[in-house]
């Protein structure tokens, strides 16, 4: 019943039956009630219930305070919580355990677990072992698995689009995209940004990343969109634009992207702020997204200037 009302987005009313729930011992109902309360920002008591949960026996509160913990950096007292509920045959416990080895560069274990997640039905384990599936060029099986975890949620719709899209099939892409958008899944919107912008439909490209940005994407698209929102501010040449542009560079910048780097440095290099501007380059090169950011910074170096002719 809880969850139904929150699929409604009925949030009031799920709260009164869930803690009900939870204050009688329901370990699910303790787990669930720390979900809805976190998907409104109440972090300490959302945790707490986490916590409660997992000490009544809950895999779903082991793996979901495990991950508040990981944010902590507790991350060894995360990892027990991701075991003692994949001994559960939890899917999420084992697709976070996945997670743990594959940072630990215990590949074939992490497979092992992920592969095992899979099988209990966990949409990331499913988008994880497609990506693998991919680097070892079989294609058909990651999109049987990208098309199986979009049946899971607006999220995992988007990851469907995004691979569609990559490969070129942009007319399958933007439907899965678009309903993904409609339950109002923010990366959907990046990733119709991006199409839009490949287009040249520059209106509707800045409409979709102002969007996504809005939603407050997760972390890495959040920062992608506001890059890729700043390089269209600027093709438009308008003052008020600039700013705007200008703004969301520092943001970028703010969260290590050295795309946000290169872009922000023009704006110094415009004021004859030169050291500045070469700082941020260097910064740059050192970056999480230095690649990106070095082939942003070529395409820059080569692209034509105003007084350059265009054709």
């Amino acid at each position: 019943m809880g969850i139904a009302l929150i699929a409604e987005g009925k949030y009031d009313e799920a709260e009164i039956y869930l803690r009900q729930a939870a204050e009688h011992g329901n370990p699910d109902g303790m787990a669930n009630l720390g979900n809805l309360l976190l998907r409104q920002k109440r972090l300490a008591e959302g945790t707490e219930w986490y916590r409660k949960a997992s000490v009544a026996g809950s895999a779903y509160g082991m793996v979901n305070y495990g991950l508040e913990l990981a944010k902590m950096g507790r991350n060894e007292e995360a990892e027990d919580l991701y075991k003692q509920a994949a001994t559960m045959n939890s899917a999420g416990g084992l697709y976070e355990l996945s997670q743990v080895y594959a940072k630990q560069g215990n590949d074939e274990q992490s497979e092992l677990l992920t592969e095992r997640a899979v099988a209990g039905g966990n949409p990331s384990a499913m988008l994880k072992l497609a990506r693998i599936m991919l680097q070892r060029g079989n294609p058909t099986k990651a999109e049987e698995l990208y098309r199986r975890a979009a049946k899971r949620g607006p999220q995992y719709q988007a990851a469907l689009g995004e691979y569609l899209a990559k490969q070129g099939r942009i007319g399958e892409a933007e439907p899965v995209l678009e309903r993904a958008a409609e339950h109002g899944e923010p990366y959907a919107y990046h990733c119709l940004g991006v199409i839009a912008a490949g287009k040249g439909e520059l209106t509707q490209a800045i409409s979709h990343y102002r969007t996504a940005i809005g939603y407050n994407s997760i972390p890495d698209a959040l920062i992608q969109s506001k890059v890729n929102l700043a390089q269209l501010l600027l093709m438009t040449r308008e003052d008020d634009n600039e700013k705007e542009a200008e703004q969301l560079c520092r943001d970028a910048v703010a969260a290590g992207s050295g795309q946000g780097m290169v872009l922000l440095s023009l704006f110094h290099k415009h004021r004859g702020e030169d050291d500045e501007a070469q700082a941020l380059i260097e910064r740059a090169q050192s970056a999480e997204d230095a690649g990106a950011a070095s082939a942003l910074q070529e395409y820059l170096n080569t692209a034509p200037t105003d007084s350059e002719e265009t054709g």
